[in-house]
Parts: C-alpha cells; sequence; structure tokens
C-alpha cells in the first residue's frame, strides 16, 4: 500500500491547485512533520532529539499554533529528562536566539492580535451563527476584512464561548496525550510507536483548533496533509476511509466543484449552503474516531 499516499498527495495538490501560491502553511507543518521522522530512528541521539526539537521551535516559530504538542514530544523522550530538557533548550535557542535578542518586545504581538481577533468568516463557530441566523434573522456580516466576521447577540455568545472552548480543547488534547503515552512503554516497536502516537496526538490536536477555534480558513487544510501522508495506517480501510474524508474537506473548501445552490431551502429554513458546509467539519470527527 505504500504508493497509496502518494496517490493521496498529489491528488490533494490537484485538487487544491488555486491555494499554494504562498506555500508558508505547508511549510509551517513540514517542518514540523520533517522534525517527528527523527523519532524514526533506531539510535536516538541526543544530536537527533536536537533536530526534532529545533524543527518543532521552527512551526512555533512561523506559527505559535504548535506551541502546545511540546507536550506530547517531551512524553517520547529517550534520553534522561535533563538531557531532553537541554535538546529542547537548544533547538529553541537555534530558532528563537536572535529574535529574541533584537525583538524580545515585540513577540507578544500576535499573541495579542489572536486573542482579540473576532471570529473569521470560515470557523466553525462562525457556521452555527449563519445556522441559527438562518431561524432569527438577527445578524448580519461586518465587510471588513480579513476576517468579515458575523455581528449581532448570537455571535457575540457564540465568540464568548469560543474563547473558552479554545484553552478546554487544546487542555483535554493533552490530557489525551497523556494517558495515550503509558501505552509506549509495552510497545514492541518503540521507534514506531512514538512515530504513531506523534502523528496521531497532532492531527487530534490540528481538528480540535479547527472546530473550537476562532479562524479556520482555505490554507489550514495544508496543515495536517504532511501528517497524514506519514501517518502509520493500521488497515487500508482506516487509510482509504480517512484519505476520502481529508479530499472532501479539501475539495469544499479549495474547488467550486460542491458549491450548493444559494438561497435555496433544505429543511425548515435550513439552506442547502449550510448542509453543504457541515461537511467541511463533520468529516475532521469522523478521522479523529478513526484514528
Amino acid at each position: 500500500r505504500s504508493w497509496i499516499p502518494y496517490i493521496f498527495y498529489i491528488g490533494a495538490v490537484v485538487l487544491a491547485k488555486d491555494y499554494w501560491y504562498e506555500g508558508i502553511d505547508l511549510i509551517f507543518f513540514g517542518s514540523f512533520t520533517l522534525g517527528l521522522m527523527f523519532v524514526l530512528a533506531k539510535q536516538q541521539t541526543f544530536l537527533k532529539r536536537v533536530f526534532l526539537w529545533t524543527l518543532f521551535w521552527l512551526s512555533v516559530a512561523i506559527k505559535i499554533m504548535t506551541a502546545p504538542l511540546a507536550f506530547p514530544i517531551y512524553l517520547t523522550k529517550t534520553l534522561p529528562w535533563k538531557k531532553e530538557l537541554l535538546a529542547c533548550a537548544l533547538g529553541g535557542m537555534l530558532v528563537w536566539g536572535v529574535p529574541i535578542a533584537l525583538y524580545r518586545s515585540s513577540l507578544s504581538v500576535f499573541v495579542v492580535f489572536h486573542a482579540n481577533r473576532p471570529m473569521k468568516y470560515g470557523a466553525f463557530g462562525t457556521y452555527l451563527v449563519e445556522t441559527i441566523n438562518e431561524y432569527t434573522h438577527s445578524e448580519h456580516r461586518l465587510m471588513k476584512g480579513p476576517d468579515f466576521p458575523m455581528v449581532g447577540p448570537v455571535a457575540t455568545k457564540v465568540t464568548a464561548v469560543s474563547k473558552v472552548a479554545l484553552p478546554i480543547g487544546i487542555t483535554l488534547v493533552l490530557a489525551y496525550a497523556a494517558l495515550s503515552s503509558k501505552a509506549l512503554k509495552k510497545a514492541k516497536n518503540p521507534q514506531v510507536a512514538r512515530f504513531e502516537y506523534l502523528t496521531r496526538i497532532s492531527l487530534v490536536y490540528l481538528f480540535t483548533l479547527f472546530i473550537v477555534g476562532k479562524t479556520f480558513s482555505s490554507p489550514f487544510h495544508f496543515w495536517y496533509l504532511p501528517l497524514m501522508v506519514v501517518y502509520p495506517f493500521s488497515s487500508l480501510a482506516q487509510q482509504l476511509m480517512s484519505y476520502v474524508s481529508a479530499l472532501v474537506m479539501l475539495g469544499l473548501d479549495t474547488t467550486p466543484f460542491f458549491d450548493a445552490p444559494k438561497d435555496v431551502i433544505a429543511f425548515a429554513s435550513t439552506s442547502w449552503t449550510r448542509v453543504r458546509d457541515s461537511f467541511r467539519f463533520s468529516p475532521m470527527i469522523f478521522v479523529m474516531m478513526l484514528l
């Protein structure tokens, strides 16, 4: 089945061809995924762990979203805890040393920006607001980029819930990571077990972020593609169902092939557009259940 990931990736590239114009999103999670590959090395030396942590910190430097994944990476340590922390620190300094020295007063800007940012037009919370609005007609879209947020009483409440849901979602994923890590000690092939563990936790973490976060846009799909290509699926059925789900999500957000008829009601006051948009998120939950 070694050829299937190549077919999947080529199909994903062709499907989302209009969104490869920048590449920063693929670099973001490509560097993270490349770092995980060092877990597969038979000899887990100090230098290899430094390489892993350096690529991890590079992804954090591009977009802070991967920062919580330091916890499950640390749980796969093969070195004494002091050496592992040293490898983590060295990797961090290789990436962050100069920026911290030169721009330490500005590093919190992007954190504040995301904390105060309104709900983006493609987020799951916005989908809920739009669905409710088809019944209440209490909301309207603010035509102000880059977020184009929904404004109204429902949007205000959903945004407030999202601010709480995000840290709760991250905490639950990290708790799941801690519980799952206990099985690593009994693994017959520890390298593969650690790699499967980290790629699975990372995918669950990403899909959780997509559902509970305030932002979600088409290029975000490039985050999980490298992980799904290298993930060691346990069966062909699991692999094919995961790939089909990913291609459905990708096709809905990056192509016009699945556009729904506008202003046409599917049932009650729910439009076909809202029915269509539900498939932007429901496959994420399906894939998490498969992993």
